[in-house]
């Protein structure tokens, strides 16, 4: 059916033309320029730099503070895998030991499987029911879930040292912005959202093993993006109240309500969307049933339409430099395809859409000039913060930024960018973990592509790390995606699975 349709008989007409013209002079012409370019990138710096392994994580084993961390992880974990040892003849048959046993099951009820169920019902959690805290609660006791599965499994290799030292840096300058804050009490309520996301991120990275795992899990993944889209193309179809504090009317005519889903705020939906959309893409590229495949290629249309709904300009661009991204590293011979389908798709884009592609960038859109009048007051206000920070939380920025701030822009709740925020909030020590912590994990996803010792599986989660990556750093530069906490959870989980994917592809190179 699909090759009998009009877009099926363009898609193939479109193909056989990049056939012909892979036979061509002109494509010997090009391919020779094109090696030639090749040849001198990978002598230059930039490709010696990600072609080389980095010594951050040698560095990291042989830290002395994370040796003695590893030692008391160690002796805790020991001493209550003592005492499950001494119980555990009495324990036989009992309900303690059927929860030990699946945990470290291979059944629907192991640890993964109820980590994934659990992130898929916080993601669905409609916003006007969700309390922040049940992450909180929800992190805690999937902490100590994962603690009884290592006793019963009596694996003590879940050490410090696997973690990065950069991102434990990052946590301790959080910490400290509870102590130079201007509102102390504001800033533990959020240090307490900092801590439920690095546990969400742990939880993820330690319990992610095999790349069966990471197929999996990116499973119960891509559910939570199906469920929560539907909803959200709902909102779309049916209406949405429009909310002025979000759509510039003037400069965006008849464009209808925004719908945000499950969460709070378009932009942030969109911001999740963004976040995991590649790693279905790779989901559905790792199905060995060419029908599965298929099927799930149809369903990635569920999240894209959805995105549409939210009017979210950032996060469209984006998931443009996601798709671009993902598809240079998958095969960068498919670009052109995607350029031409890209061009081919405008002419049926909604009015409505179009109109909100062409205000990208416009200064005529209030929402635009609100971020730059934004970011000079802040900018004002680093010349004087920006070594150690004002302390976590909107309550610390409310306190300070009016006094730098423009009259039309003094209620801004934050500084609508996140690596500003964090070098607001956390100073230079919180600000410098961060960031070189983005740049590392791309050094090494692009390095572990570049050397080729992997898998095709774990190359295609490889493309989605890095195109999540990519698209994430854009509209981090234009949004602070951190304010509502929800999101900033399911970031931790991302980055707690990019980090199961670099632990696996490492075990792959390592077996190889």
């Amino acid at each position: 059916m699909f090759k009998e349709s009009i877009f099926g008989r363009f898609i193939f007409a479109v193909l056989r033309l990049l056939k012909t013209f892979e036979f061509s002079a002109a494509y010997r012409i090009l391919s020779g320029i094109k090696n030639a370019f090749v040849r001198i990138f990978k002598g230059s710096v930039i490709y010696r730099f990600f072609y080389r392994e980095d010594k951050i994580g040698l560095f990291t084993e042989k830290s002395a503070i994370l040796k003695w961390a590893d030692k008391i992880i160690i002796t805790v974990i020991t001493f209550f895998l003592n005492i499950y040892k001494s119980i555990k003849k009495v324990n036989t048959g009992s309900i303690n030991n059927g929860i030990y046993n699946r945990l470290n099951s291979k059944g629907c009820l192991s640890f993964k499987n109820i980590l994934g169920i659990a992130i898929i019902l916080m993601v669905c959690v409609p916003g006007s029911k969700w309390n922040n805290m049940y992450a909180l609660l929800l992190a805690t006791a999937l902490t100590g879930l994962y603690f009884l599965s290592l006793l019963s499994g009596n694996r003590l290799s879940h050490r410090v040292s696997k973690f990065d030292i950069i991102m434990l840096v990052f946590m301790f300058a959080s910490f400290l912005g509870i102590f130079i804050s201007l509102a102390p009490s504001d800033s533990i309520r959020i240090f307490m959202f900092f801590i439920t996301a690095f546990m969400f991120m742990l939880l993820v990275s330690g319990s992610i093993k095999k790349t069966g795992d990471l197929q999996s899990f990116t499973g119960f993944i891509s559910v939570g993006l199906i469920l929560t889209s539907l909803y959200c193309i709902y909102q779309g179809i049916v209406g949405v109240e429009i909310d002025v504090r979000l759509t510039d009317i003037a400069t965006n005519q008849g464009m209808p309500g925004r719908a945000y889903s499950t969460f709070e705020n378009p932009n942030n939906y969109a911001e999740y969307l963004v976040m995991f959309i590649p790693f279905m893409a790779a989901y559905a590229l790792n199905k060995k049933d060419k029908k599965q495949k298929l099927l799930w290629f149809f369903m990635l249309l569920i999240p894209l339409v959805a995105l549409v709904y939210t009017y979210s300009r950032s996060c469209w661009v984006s998931l443009l430099i996601a798709a671009v991204v993902f598809i240079a590293f998958y095969n960068y011979k498919l670009l052109p395809l995607l350029a031409i389908v890209g061009i081919c798709m405008l002419p049926f884009l909604p009015e409505t859409v179009m109109n909100r592609i062409l205000t990208i960038g416009s200064m005529k859109d209030t929402s635009n000039k609100y971020r730059l009048v934004i970011w000079e007051g802040v900018l004002k206000m680093l010349k004087d913060t920006w070594v150690m920070g004002i302390g976590l939380g909107p309550k610390a920025f409310s306190l300070l930024y009016p006094s730098y701030a423009d009259p039309s822009a003094i209620l801004a709740p934050h500084s609508h960018m996140l690596f500003m925020e964090v070098l607001v909030e956390l100073g230079i020590i919180g600000f410098a973990s961060f960031m070189l912590y983005w740049v590392i994990t791309l050094k090494r996803l692009i390095t572990t592509k570049i050397r080729r010792s992997i898998s095709n599986e774990q190359k295609n989660y490889i493309c989605a790390s890095l195109a999540s990556l990519s698209g994430m750093i854009f509209v981090s530069g234009v949004e602070y995606i951190w304010f509502y906490p929800r999101t900033m959870f399911v970031f931790f989980i991302m980055l707690g699975l990019i980090k199961a994917t670099l632990n696996i592809t490492k075990k792959e190179r390592l077996k190889d």
